[in-house]
């Protein structure tokens, strides 16, 4: 049994073992190069590479490995100072002056191990979040590119040349903004670089002006005039924009008359050109002595001549009334509808001559100034009162103001004053003295009837308004009507006159009624049928009718 199974498995082996026919050949049959001295995969990637390829089949001449490579295992040398060996003019430039050493490597822009081979990678480097390397991701102070970032790196700069920008590539985009601005000797792309950087806004260029012009004030720039090129255009040629260009509607004092006047920068120094001070004006001026007191803000001459008034116009010293400084002559003065000028010199303070003397020009009989067709009120004044100031006491801006009063020099005349004339401008004239009024203008109904109406004339015979002259009481009948008297005047009960008489009526009336009611009532049935006492008892003279 046994034997008859192992016969069997016998012939089974056999069956097992019969010829398959030929068999693959191993991966490296025909390899005599040992396993651990064969290219690794990376090293098959880069053999690959373009620029190894280029190397390696190059037609100039035959480029061994181990001139780049030390052969040292599988271990890279530091290829720099080789790759310089051969390409020593193509030394970058561009890089050469860059502190950190990776990014002085040729291998950082010449790669041999990429499977695509693109030199101008430039972007790997200088645009955010676009390197693949974690090498380069770490070149955190490679410039960044702003501007021109969608521009072919070929088309402005030179790595391995001596400059590293092309010359004339700014204006061959850029034409119309070929400047005239540049530093002595220099052409594109220099000029413009002297400003701008080649990658960054165009504005920041505003920010290198001190640069070179560092002798410019601070003061030069405020609001309105934030940077130079407000002014100074530099891609335009050496022409400055004109102030008119952003302030068209600003008048100028006496632009239309002085040439200097509309010259902005005769009063505004290019670089001060926020605040003219004063002095600018006596510069050209300076003949003109000031004596008016200064404006605290503006100073002397700017306080009354507005250096740009809003409609261009000389502003005369008429518009000094109703300002704070002159409130006194403001509209509602009573010389407002003059000039200041009239009695003001135009740049002093004081007076162009003594009150009295300015007054006569207009007011004076004759006028004494030059308007002789003036429609001021013309005043006479006699010796007392041709002293305008001693009665105006308030000036010539207010001569209305009540006027000191007339017994500050009429005392006596004040103090000797009838009841009901306290008031003397009510008779007088105030600058003669004269009577404006005669008595009849108040006591018409006194004067004009009567029995004294021949001397009502001259009421002052017995009669005065104030004295010191005339009387200070009525004058005494029998000083005109010297007795005796006839008839019943002689009477010692007659001898007041006033008893009978009215001083400025007809006469006594003669009426009974009169007699018996002032004095005779122990007669009232006496002749009571009498219309008149007189009739019988005469108080005139036949010859006195």
């Amino acid at each position: 049994m046994m034997r008859h199974l192992m016969a069997a498995l016998a012939c089974l082996g056999m069956l097992a073992c019969g010829d398959p026919g030929p068999s693959p050949a191993p991966p490296d049959a025909g390899n005599t190069v040992p396993v651990e001295q064969r290219p690794t995969e990376e090293q098959e990637r880069a053999l690959a590479n373009a620029l190894h390829d280029k190397h390696l089949k190059s037609e100039d001449e035959e480029i061994k490995c181990r001139a780049c490579h030390s052969i040292k295992g599988h271990e890279k040398a530091d290829v720099q100072s080789r790759c310089v060996d051969c390409h020593e003019d193509n030394v970058s430039k561009v890089h050469e002056g860059v502190k950190d050493k990776r990014a002085t490597q040729c291998l950082t822009c010449h790669d041999f191990v990429a499977v695509e081979v693109n030199a101008w990678s430039c972007a790997n480097c200088h645009v955010n979040g676009v390197a693949l390397s974690s090498t380069l991701k770490d070149l955190p102070d490679a410039p960044k590119v702003k501007i021109h970032s969608k521009e072919a790196c070929s088309s402005c700069h030179v790595p391995h040349g001596v400059e590293p920008l092309k010359e004339g590539t700014c204006i061959e985009c850029h034409e119309d903004s070929a400047a005239k601005h540049e530093e002595e000797g220099k052409k594109d792309p220099q000029q413009c670089m002297s400003c701008h950087g080649g990658h960054e806004s165009a504005k920041a260029a505003q920010a290198k002006c001190a640069k070179c012009h560092d002798g410019v004030p601070k003061a030069a720039t405020f609001e309105g005039h934030d940077q130079c090129t407000t002014c100074h255009p530099v891609h335009g040629g050496k022409h400055l924009n004109t102030c008119s260009s952003c302030h068209k509607k600003q008048h100028t004092l006496g632009a239309d008359k002085t040439k200097d006047h509309a010259k902005c920068v005769s009063c505004h120094p290019a670089h001060v050109a926020k605040i003219a001070p004063p002095k600018r004006c006596t510069k050209c001026h300076e003949e003109v002595i000031k004596g008016h007191p200064e404006d605290d803000r503006l100073g002397a001459c700017a306080g009354c001549h507005p250096q740009h008034p809003v409609q261009g116009e000389l502003t005369m010293a008429r518009g000094c009334a109703g300002r704070d400084c002159h409130a006194v002559a403001g509209e509602s003065a009573f010389h407002a509808g003059s000039e200041c000028n009239d009695c003001h010199p135009k740049h002093d303070f004081v007076l162009q001559a003594p009150h009295t003397d300015l007054c006569n020009r207009c007011h004076g009989t004759p006028r004494t100034g030059v308007d002789k067709k003036s429609t001021a009120t013309q005043v006479a004044t006699v010796t007392g009162h041709d002293q305008c100031e001693d009665c105006h006491i308030k000036g010539p801006h207010a001569p209305g103001v009540p006027p000191k009063d007339c017994a500050t020099c009429h005392e006596e005349q004040q103090a000797k004053m009838t009841k009901g004339h306290e008031t003397c401008a009510d008779c007088h004239l105030s600058h003669t003295g004269a009577v404006q009024k005669d008595c009849k203008d108040c006591h018409a109904e006194q004067v004009t009837q009567q029995r004294h109406s021949t001397e009502a004339k001259d009421c002052a015979q017995c009669h005065r308004p104030h004295g010191p002259n005339g009387p200070a009481k009525p004058t005494k009948c029998v000083k005109c009507h010297e007795p005796p008297l006839s008839g019943l005047h002689d009477h010692q009960d007659h001898a007041v006159c006033s008893d009978c008489h009215g001083f400025h009526d007809q006469g006594p009336a003669r009426g009974r009624n009169l007699c018996l009611s002032a004095c005779h009532q122990d007669q009232l049935n006496h002749e009571p049928t009498a219309i008149s006492c007189v009739g019988c008892h005469p108080f005139e003279r036949h010859e006195d009718k």
